[in-house]
């Protein structure tokens, strides 16, 4: 793991996210570059509580994936729906239209929800 400063303006975000009533997450040191680079501390954590809130994220699955033909980054968040189709469609529903709010572009289009259905 990789010891970075974090930026001051997502400093609170961290602090809740390390508050929460779930285990803080130690990303991945390029999942911590690209955090840096594009300024989305304060965005991750945001996204990381609307899964939470929605879906079951296991923070061993965040991860920075790379398109292999255009080269475009993103962190992809790998979370667990569980219900039925229609509550999980509500749910992601739910989680794209406060994502949206909370999370403008272009930060949003580099934190992407990925989700299987049990």
């Amino acid at each position: 793991m990789t010891t970075l400063t974090v930026p001051e303006k997502d400093q609170k975000a961290l602090s809740d996210d390390l508050d929460s009533d779930s285990e803080p997450c130690e990303l991945p040191a390029d999942v911590e570059r690209f955090c840096v680079r594009n300024r989305l501390f304060g965005y991750l954590f945001a996204a990381k509580r609307l899964v939470r809130k929605y879906f079951e994220l296991d923070d061993r699955q965040v991860q920075l994936q790379t398109d292999p033909e255009t080269g475009e980054q993103w962190i992809a968040l790998r979370a667990m729906a569980r219900g039925t189709i229609e509550v999980i469609l509500e749910n992601e529903d739910k989680y794209t239209e406060e994502f949206g709010a909370e999370v403008p572009w272009p930060a949003a289009g580099k934190i992407r929800l990925v989700y299987d259905v049990s």
